[in-house]
């Protein structure tokens, strides 16, 4: 890493760099790579100025892309939003030929992971998870985003005191609702095919594309897997036609159960809006035992 690093604080975006250039192995120390992909690989690091563990997600690309530019607009919007289920972000590195974001380490990984190698997560836990996100979907559409990619590998989970937490991650195929250049961009497909909302496909959709992948993430939650094969050739047909292929709720009883019916409605009209779900009577029980909610 012999090239020179360049750092913006949280509150300073894009292309606004200090002037004095810091190495970036003087600024953390990385400790092992949690995740990688097509175009980003996600370091464990320390920083060194306070012994915080950190999560820093490198996305490979020139310095006038199109890939940096998405790359600065999800820092833009990580750090423009302050709630306890969204992943903080807290500075911007770039070179030539890489842009960094440091953000919150979450030390459980991911859903899909920690059902993978831990197993289910039981009922209590998993209404405390599910009204997490519901929070963190509500107060991004709240302030006019959607995220378009809500899934079980983006809901990460961390023990705080013995009780789960989670936080929603990876901006990369955020938007802002009404924007004029947003709103061109929304009609295109981004996210992942596999946990698409029916409507996407149609290109008349919302930000309630966010309230059907919340459903996936609470049925995985219970039962550690998806409900139905979404790439199916009888899914897509029948979601297709508005009708909902068949599932298996055994693991996922009672209120439970039908809050992740509600997430998955085909027709995303009927599909209600996060505000409404907080008021599911599923979670009734979390205001006399709130435990992490």
């Amino acid at each position: 890493m012999g090239k020179a690093w360049r750092l913006v604080a949280a509150s300073r975006v894009g292309r606004e760099l200090s002037a004095a250039p810091s190495p970036l192995e003087t600024v953390y120390r990385s400790e092992a790579v949690l995740d990688s992909g097509t175009f980003s690989t996600v370091h464990f690091a320390e920083r060194r100025s306070d012994g915080e563990m950190v999560a820093l997600k490198q996305i490979r690309c020139d310095s006038d892309s199109e890939t940096r530019r998405a790359a600065e607009e999800e820092y833009a919007i990580m750090s423009s939003i302050s709630h306890s289920a969204i992943v903080r972000a807290s500075a911007w590195h770039e070179t030539e030929s890489s842009a960094w974001i440091c953000m919150e380490y979450c030390n459980l990984g991911s859903v899909t992971k920690y059902v993978k190698f831990r197993g289910t997560i039981d009922v209590t836990d998993a209404r405390s998870l599910a009204h997490q996100l519901l929070s963190a979907v509500n107060h991004l559409h709240q302030k006019r985003y959607v995220h378009r990619d809500v899934k079980p590998e983006n809901a990460l989970l961390s023990d705080d005191a013995g009780e789960l937490r989670l936080k929603l991650a990876d901006f990369n195929s955020a938007k802002r609702i009404g924007d004029h250049a947003g709103a061109t961009a929304m009609l295109s497909v981004r996210g992942t095919r596999l946990y698409a909302a029916p409507e996407i496909h149609s290109g008349t959709w919302s930000e309630r594309v966010d309230i059907w992948g919340c459903g996936l993430c609470v049925f995985v939650m219970l039962a550690g897997r998806l409900p139905f094969i979404p790439g199916s050739d009888e899914s897509q047909r029948l979601l297709t036609l508005g009708l909902v292929p068949p599932m298996d709720f055994a693991q996922a009883p009672g209120f439970m159960g039908n809050l992740v019916r509600q997430c998955l409605e085909p027709d995303p009209w009927s599909r209600p809006p996060a505000m409404e779900l907080l008021a599911h009577p599923v979670f009734d029980l979390l205001m006399l035992f709130p435990r992490s909610c």
